[in-house]
């Protein structure tokens, strides 16, 4: 009996599994558009893979896939064009060595061999498996990765080559959205206005109007609550006036 139920399991593991593997549940998306080689290096925004390895907290024994606007794909290098250093948002960029390793056929695996533009660190790094998912109704095909730890710490994979979006400009599925930089211009119109709305850097348009909104309730409260002080008095004299006026 159990070695029947070790066939099982074996034959679960070679049939069920390979053939489910691009179904969302059997891999994890990693969505980053600042591993594309043209994302600058940024210490604010510095990526490590040897830290925090894709933004995951731990590399497991599962499939892992690349998704963002700038692309889907760990670039490829060959031998005598190697990727520069502080690519990919990171000091030590990981990429592919070796044109055309990437899997041509649907359902086909293959492995690559991975370097790094910084050290010679990446010769203890193993090949990688790369597995190519056919295109699933509108979805166009795309390719599954089981990356492995990195060995040094500043490397990070590289993923896609497109152009990100500069910083605080998010994308809106086609284009990179511009949003204005609000910070002196709107502190002196509030201070025109009277408003007393705090006021931060690269303020959103929502939060600009929760701003209006907040100064218009203020200046109605200020209205119903003002101080006698401030009010209007009655002149004396013009009283004393109109008292005689009528006894007259």
């Amino acid at each position: 009996m159990p070695h029947r139920l070790t066939v099982i399991a074996v034959l679960n593991c070679i049939w069920v599994i390979p053939g489910q593997r691009c179904d969302k549940a059997y891999y994890t998306t990693i969505d980053d558009p600042r591993r594309s080689t043209k994302s600058e290096f940024d210490y604010k925004s510095e990526l490590c893979d040897f830290c925090n390895p894709l933004g995951v907290g731990k590399i497991e024994d599962r499939w892992y896939r690349f998704d963002s606007y700038v692309g889907n794909k760990i670039p490829e290098r060959a031998g005598n064009d190697p990727l520069d250093p502080y690519k990919c948002g990171a000091i030590n960029p990981v990429y592919i060595e070796g044109l055309d390793s990437h899997p041509t056929k649907d359902n086909e695996t293959t492995r690559a061999s991975l370097r790094s533009a910084l050290s010679a660190a990446w010769r203890k790094i193993p090949s990688i498996l790369i597995y190519k998912c056919p295109a699933q109704g509108t979805e166009q095909g795309y390719f599954l990765y089981q990356p492995i730890a990195l060995p040094e710490q500043g490397m990070a994979y590289c993923a896609g080559e497109g152009v990100p979006c500069n910083r605080g400009s998010p994308w809106n599925g086609s284009a990179c959205i511009s949003l204005p930089l609000i910070g002196s211009s709107l502190q002196e119109k509030q201070t025109e206005s009277g408003r007393n709305c705090p006021v931060t850097t690269c303020v959103t348009p929502l939060i600009v109007s929760i701003c209006g909104v907040v100064g218009a309730i203020t200046g109605v409260i200020a209205a119903i609550f003002k101080p006698c002080s401030e009010k209007k008095r009655t002149d004396p004299n013009a009283l004393t006036e109109r008292k005689t006026e009528s006894n007259v």
